[in-house]
C-alpha cells in the first residue's frame, strides 16, 4: 500500500513514546494535532496521529473519513522519514485496518528485529497473523506468548491469544485467556469478541449473537453477526448484516473468499450478487 520514496529528509527523532491507552487517545489527538500546528512537518506526530485515526475507526465508530486522514498522514510521514518507526508503526497499523493482515505482519516483523522487547509490537504480530487468511496459528500463538512474556499484564495480548487458541480448536486455552482478561480489565469490550470466536468456533452461533449484544454495530461486528447468523442457519437476515456491513467499510476480501465462516452464505446464490453490488468480486 505505501512505497516510501527514494529520497529522504534529515531523520527525525527517533525516540519511543510509550502509547496511549485507548481511553486517554482522544486527549493525545489534541496533542498530536496541537504539535503539528507548531511544526507541520513533525513526522513522528503524524505518525501517532495517524495510528490513532486508524484504531479509532477499527475499536470506536467505525468512520471511513478516519482511515482517509490516516493514510494522508502516512504519506507525508513517509515522505519526511521513510525509516522512522512509528511511521513505519503507523503504515502497519494502517495496512491492518484496512484487512491487509499480511502486509501489517511484514511490517511489524522488521519493526521487531529493531526492537525486540517490544511487548505492544509481538501483540500487533500476532494480532495480524492471527486475522489473515489462512491464519498463521503457530506463530501467532508464539508472538502473543512473548507479548506476555515481556508484560504478563497486557489485557489485548489475551484477547488476541484467546482468539488464535479458539480457531486452532483448543478452547479451553481461549476460554483460560478471556477469564484472565476479564479480570486485568473488567470493562474492556474485548471479552465479547472473544467469546463470539469461542463461540463460533465450538458450533454454538446462538451463543456467539449474544456475546455480540454488547458490541457497537460497526463493519467488523456486521459481519461477525453475519457469519454467526449464517452458521445458525438464518440466511436472510445474515444477507443483510452481509450488506449493512459492506456498505459500511467492511473490505476483507481475504476472508470473503477463503474464511471458513462465510461458508453457509457462499453457498448461497445471493453471495455474488450482494458482494458485486457493494463493488466486490466474489
Amino acid at each position: 500500500m505505501f512505497r516510501p520514496p527514494a529520497g529522504r529528509s534529515p531523520r527525525c527523532s527517533r525516540t519511543t513514546r510509550r502509547r496511549p491507552r485507548p481511553p486517554a487517545r482522544r486527549e493525545a489527538m489534541v496533542h498530536y494535532r496541537r504539535a503539528l500546528e507548531i511544526d507541520p512537518d513533525f513526522a513522528p506526530a503524524m505518525a501517532h496521529l495517524a495510528r490513532s485515526e486508524a484504531r479509532a475507526q477499527r475499536n470506536v465508530d467505525g468512520d471511513e473519513r478516519r482511515l482517509a486522514r490516516a493514510d494522508a498522514l502516512v504519506g507525508r510521514a513517509l515522505a519526511l522519514d521513510p525509516s522512522l518507526p512509528s511511521v513505519l508503526e503507523a503504515a502497519a497499523d494502517l495496512r491492518g485496518n484496512r484487512f491487509d493482515y499480511r502486509g501489517a505482519a511484514e511490517l511489524y516483523r522488521r519493526l521487531i528485529d529493531d526492537r525486540p522487547r517490544d511487548h505492544q509490537l509481538w501483540d500487533q504480530l500476532c494480532w495480524s497473523l492471527g486475522y489473515a487468511v489462512p491464519p498463521q496459528l503457530e506463530e501467532a500463538t508464539a508472538a502473543c506468548d512473548r507479548a506476555l512474556a515481556l508484560q504478563p499484564d497486557f489485557h489485548p495480548a489475551f484477547y488476541h491469544r484467546s482468539r488464535v487458541h479458539a480457531l486452532a480448536g483448543r478452547l479451553g486455552a481461549a476460554r483460560a485467556d478471556l477469564d484472565r482478561l476479564e479480570v486485568l480489565a473488567p470493562r474492556s469490550t474485548l471479552a465479547a469478541s472473544g467469546r463470539y470466536w469461542v463461540a463460533m468456533a465450538a458450533g454454538t452461533p446462538a451463543e456467539a449473537l449474544a456475546a455480540l449484544e454488547p458490541l457497537p454495530r460497526k463493519n467488523l461486528e456486521l459481519a461477525w453477526r453475519a457469519m454467526a447468523l449464517g452458521a445458525a442457519g438464518d440466511l436472510d437476515r445474515a444477507f443483510a448484516e452481509l450488506d449493512a456491513a459492506l456498505a459500511a467499510g467492511y473490505r476483507d476480501r481475504d476472508d470473503l473468499r477463503e474464511g471458513r465462516f462465510w461458508a453457509p452464505l457462499r453457498g448461497d446464490q445471493r453471495w455474488a450478487s450482494t458482494l458485486r453490488r457493494r463493488g466486490l468480486e466474489p
